[in-house]
Protein backbone atom coordinates (compact mmCIF):
# COMPACT_ATOMS: atom_id res chain seq x y z
CA UNK A 1 0.00 0.00 0.00
CA UNK A 2 1.75 3.24 -1.17
CA UNK A 3 1.94 5.55 1.56
CA UNK A 4 0.74 9.04 0.08
CA UNK A 5 -2.56 6.98 -0.94
CA UNK A 6 -3.25 6.81 2.98
CA UNK A 7 -5.68 8.86 4.65
CA UNK A 8 -4.75 10.76 8.13
CA UNK A 9 -7.28 8.31 9.74
CA UNK A 10 -5.62 5.45 8.40
CA UNK A 11 -2.07 6.44 8.86
CA UNK A 12 -3.40 7.28 12.59
CA UNK A 13 -4.79 3.78 13.04
CA UNK A 14 -1.57 2.36 11.93
CA UNK A 15 0.36 4.26 14.45
CA UNK A 16 -1.99 3.62 17.29
CA UNK A 17 -1.58 -0.16 16.51
CA UNK A 18 2.03 0.21 16.43
CA UNK A 19 2.36 1.55 19.66
CA UNK A 20 0.20 -0.30 21.40
CA UNK A 21 1.97 -3.51 19.96
CA UNK A 22 5.18 -2.34 21.31
CA UNK A 23 3.81 -1.58 24.70
CA UNK A 24 2.03 -4.78 25.04
CA UNK A 25 5.71 -6.50 23.56
CA UNK A 26 6.79 -5.79 27.11
CA UNK A 27 6.96 -7.87 30.16
CA UNK A 28 4.19 -7.25 32.69
CA UNK A 29 6.02 -5.28 34.91
CA UNK A 30 7.42 -3.14 32.10
CA UNK A 31 4.29 -2.21 30.73
CA UNK A 32 3.55 -0.50 34.49
CA UNK A 33 6.60 1.22 34.52
CA UNK A 34 5.98 3.08 31.18
CA UNK A 35 2.32 4.52 32.40
CA UNK A 36 1.42 7.11 35.03
CA UNK A 37 0.59 5.54 38.22
CA UNK A 38 -2.10 8.05 39.27
CA UNK A 39 -4.41 7.44 36.29
CA UNK A 40 -8.10 8.51 36.47
CA UNK A 41 -10.75 6.17 36.53
CA UNK A 42 -12.60 7.57 32.84
CA UNK A 43 -15.11 6.51 30.32
CA UNK A 44 -13.85 5.29 27.57
CA UNK A 45 -15.17 5.20 23.75
CA UNK A 46 -13.51 3.29 20.81
CA UNK A 47 -14.74 1.15 18.40
CA UNK A 48 -17.89 -0.69 19.98
CA UNK A 49 -15.77 -0.33 23.56
CA UNK A 50 -18.09 1.84 25.83
CA UNK A 51 -16.97 0.95 29.41
CA UNK A 52 -14.97 2.71 32.65
CA UNK A 53 -11.64 2.32 32.87
CA UNK A 54 -10.10 2.13 36.54
CA UNK A 55 -6.32 1.53 35.42
CA UNK A 56 -3.81 2.54 32.89
CA UNK A 57 -3.31 -0.80 31.75
CA UNK A 58 -6.80 -1.53 31.38
CA UNK A 59 -6.80 1.62 29.48
CA UNK A 60 -4.73 0.53 27.27
CA UNK A 61 -5.54 -3.49 27.13
CA UNK A 62 -9.37 -1.56 25.73
CA UNK A 63 -7.58 0.78 23.22
CA UNK A 64 -5.54 -2.55 21.93
CA UNK A 65 -8.77 -4.41 21.54
CA UNK A 66 -10.40 -2.03 19.98
CA UNK A 67 -7.80 -0.98 17.57
CA UNK A 68 -7.92 -4.78 16.60
CA UNK A 69 -11.67 -5.09 16.44
CA UNK A 70 -11.51 -1.99 13.94
CA UNK A 71 -8.99 -3.32 11.73
CA UNK A 72 -11.59 -6.00 10.53
CA UNK A 73 -13.85 -3.29 9.28
CA UNK A 74 -13.56 -0.69 6.58
CA UNK A 75 -11.83 1.20 5.57
CA UNK A 76 -8.74 -0.46 7.69
CA UNK A 77 -9.33 -3.94 6.62
CA UNK A 78 -6.95 -3.44 3.33
CA UNK A 79 -4.28 -1.92 5.38
CA UNK A 80 -2.04 -5.78 6.64
CA UNK A 81 -1.50 -8.68 5.23
CA UNK A 82 -3.19 -11.88 5.77
CA UNK A 83 -0.52 -12.88 8.20
CA UNK A 84 -1.08 -9.61 10.13
CA UNK A 85 -4.52 -9.65 10.14
CA UNK A 86 -4.32 -13.55 11.58
CA UNK A 87 -2.29 -12.33 14.60
CA UNK A 88 -4.58 -9.41 15.08
CA UNK A 89 -7.66 -11.56 15.22
CA UNK A 90 -5.27 -13.74 17.91
CA UNK A 91 -4.26 -10.88 19.99
CA UNK A 92 -8.39 -10.05 19.81
CA UNK A 93 -9.61 -13.18 20.81
CA UNK A 94 -7.21 -13.43 23.83
CA UNK A 95 -7.65 -9.52 25.09
CA UNK A 96 -12.05 -10.09 24.70
CA UNK A 97 -11.87 -13.57 25.55
CA UNK A 98 -9.38 -14.35 28.14
CA UNK A 99 -8.23 -10.89 29.42
CA UNK A 100 -10.98 -8.52 29.62
CA UNK A 101 -14.40 -10.85 30.18
CA UNK A 102 -12.45 -13.76 32.16
CA UNK A 103 -9.61 -11.99 34.35
CA UNK A 104 -10.99 -8.50 35.12
CA UNK A 105 -10.48 -8.32 38.60
CA UNK A 106 -7.56 -10.13 38.78
CA UNK A 107 -4.87 -9.73 35.77
CA UNK A 108 -4.99 -5.73 35.97
CA UNK A 109 -3.69 -5.42 39.32
CA UNK A 110 0.44 -4.02 39.74
CA UNK A 111 2.52 -6.22 40.58
CA UNK A 112 6.27 -7.00 41.26
CA UNK A 113 8.16 -9.72 39.16
CA UNK A 114 8.44 -11.95 43.04
CA UNK A 115 4.14 -11.60 42.64
CA UNK A 116 3.37 -12.60 39.24
CA UNK A 117 1.04 -15.34 39.50
CA UNK A 118 0.07 -18.25 37.17
CA UNK A 119 -3.25 -16.18 35.82
CA UNK A 120 -1.05 -13.43 35.20
CA UNK A 121 1.07 -15.52 32.45
CA UNK A 122 -1.46 -14.45 29.96
CA UNK A 123 0.58 -11.36 29.49
CA UNK A 124 3.36 -13.99 28.29
CA UNK A 125 1.01 -14.37 25.39
CA UNK A 126 0.30 -11.37 24.51
CA UNK A 127 3.22 -10.36 24.43
CA UNK A 128 4.78 -13.12 21.80
CA UNK A 129 1.84 -12.62 20.14
CA UNK A 130 2.71 -8.59 19.83
CA UNK A 131 6.66 -9.35 18.75
CA UNK A 132 5.11 -11.42 16.30
CA UNK A 133 3.05 -8.77 14.97
CA UNK A 134 5.49 -5.98 15.20
CA UNK A 135 7.79 -8.75 12.70
CA UNK A 136 5.42 -9.71 10.42
CA UNK A 137 4.39 -6.55 9.28
CA UNK A 138 7.10 -4.22 7.31
CA UNK A 139 6.45 -1.22 9.58
CA UNK A 140 8.98 0.63 7.46
CA UNK A 141 6.91 1.67 4.66
CA UNK A 142 4.46 3.50 7.01
CA UNK A 143 4.83 6.82 8.06
CA UNK A 144 4.45 6.30 12.16
CA UNK A 145 3.81 8.88 13.89
CA UNK A 146 5.23 8.68 17.94
CA UNK A 147 2.63 8.51 19.93
CA UNK A 148 2.46 8.72 24.11
CA UNK A 149 -0.15 7.37 26.78
CA UNK A 150 -1.51 10.98 27.02
CA UNK A 151 -2.13 10.40 23.24
CA UNK A 152 -4.89 7.59 23.87
CA UNK A 153 -5.91 9.39 27.83
CA UNK A 154 -7.13 13.05 25.39
CA UNK A 155 -8.41 11.15 22.18
CA UNK A 156 -10.23 8.44 24.24
CA UNK A 157 -11.55 9.57 27.21
CA UNK A 158 -14.49 11.51 28.75
CA UNK A 159 -15.60 11.90 32.03
CA UNK A 160 -16.01 9.07 34.52
CA UNK A 161 -19.44 8.14 34.77
CA UNK A 162 -20.30 6.51 37.48
CA UNK A 163 -23.04 3.98 36.56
Amino acid sequence: MNQSNLSSAIREHISEIFYLLNFFSQTQVEQWDRVPSDFSPAWVEIGDIQCNADSSIFFLTLMLSGRVYLNFLEPHIHIFNENMKSILYEIGGLLDDWIINTYYDFIFLKRTEDEIMNPDRIWLILSRLCKIALGYEDWGKYQIDELSFDYFVKNYTHSYDPI
